[in-house]
């Protein structure tokens, strides 16, 4: 009961951060949803912004396979990636529920990798995500270094934006130094509860240390990634007929990713107040609720074809082998946490 109620708890906390952002926008009058229907009637600059979103989720496979790779491929393939990627996908758009996307790719890669091996390919997924989150915070402070003339540049997101980055830049460091890994991080991590499989995943992301390419096409393909996401931005701004240059969105548009990624549920909400004060400080133009919510819909729009692979892969079958424990392969010696070195 105690863990039903924390789950409860969970998703209405979530959701009242969603309604509270959107209600409060809504009561000031500064979500109109006129401007949705603005949008929808430049269809062309809707089609440029679909193809740009619609470009994110092959960037993010082929991104997820050169990890998977390095460490021998684990027994997936690039279709097999593409197949657990596109279907966990769909499920990032339940995030008011206590499992997103990422938890069912995690499941999906326990389920299909190999026994030996599931603990480092589901460590992969982590490592993927560890990379996007280090190109959005680089991108969003790129973003600020080149603020509009004139606009608000806040503190407050220069600091958040640089202290994100040099924790994540000193949290890779630690990683893949042998001497903390040996002397400070793997005694510990061996004493934590599963303290195995903990290891074993703690000692896959150091052995990249040994495949620098990898971590370094990684995370210009994350920057890539984002790059599509700010040209959609950028197109759905001009369809919605917001009174800013391309140039303009582009300077703005990277520090409202950082503010939107802080929201639940993909930044329902959280990110919705985000654009909309962040457009009025920089560029003093309204429409950056609406914006963002645009850039929601196509977001959860570009979703929805995982559902079609979920069901081509078998998910119910799928469903069941995940749930599998892992934890015996602690003393399984097909593979050592050390095997993609």
């Amino acid at each position: 009961m105690g863990s039903t109620l924390r789950k409860a708890a969970f998703i209405t906390l979530k959701l009242a951060i969603i309604a509270g952002g959107i209600g409060y926008l809504v009561a000031g009058g500064r979500l109109n949803f006129g401007d949705l229907l603005v949008a929808a009637s430049n269809p062309l600059l809707l089609i440029c912004a679909a193809i740009a979103i619609l470009c994110v989720q092959p960037i993010g496979v082929v991104r997820w396979y050169l990890l998977i790779r390095a460490q021998g491929g684990n027994g997936l393939g690039l279709l097999t990636c593409a197949g657990i990627h596109y279907g966990a996908g769909f499920f990032d758009l339940f995030l008011v529920g206590p499992t997103g996307g990422d938890a069912i790719r995690a499941a999906l890669t326990a389920c299909l990798a190999p026994k030996g091996t599931r603990v480092e390919a589901a460590t992969t997924i982590l490592l993927d995500r560890i990379l996007g989150l280090l190109a959005l915070l680089a991108i969003g402070g790129l973003g600020i270094f080149l603020w509009p003339d004139g606009g608000d540049r806040s503190r407050a997101f220069l600091l958040t934006v640089g202290a994100g980055i040099a924790i994540i830049i000193l949290s890779f460091a630690a990683s893949f130094s042998r001497r903390l890994y040996g002397g400070a991080i793997r005694p510990v991590a061996v004493r934590l509860p599963f303290g195995n499989i903990v290891e074993r995943a703690l000692g896959s992301v150091h052995a990249y240390r040994n495949r620098p390419g990898t971590i370094v096409a990684g995370i210009l393909l994350s920057l890539a990634a984002h790059a599509c996401t700010i040209a959609a931005i950028c197109f759905l701004a001009m369809a919605t007929e917001m009174r800013v240059s391309m140039t303009d969105c582009a300077s703005v548009v990277p520090v409202c990713l950082v503010v939107n990624a802080i929201g639940p549920a993909g930044g329902w909400g959280v990110g919705e107040v985000g654009f909309d004060e962040i457009f009025r400080w920089a560029l003093g133009v309204e429409g950056g609720a609406s914006l963002a919510m645009a850039y929601h819909i196509l977001w959860a729009a570009s979703k929805l074809p995982g559902l079609v692979v979920l069901l081509a892969m078998g998910w119910s079958v799928a469903g069941g082998k995940a749930a599998e424990s892992d934890a015996g392969e602690g003393t399984d010696a097909g593979k050592s946490a050390g095997a993609c070195s």
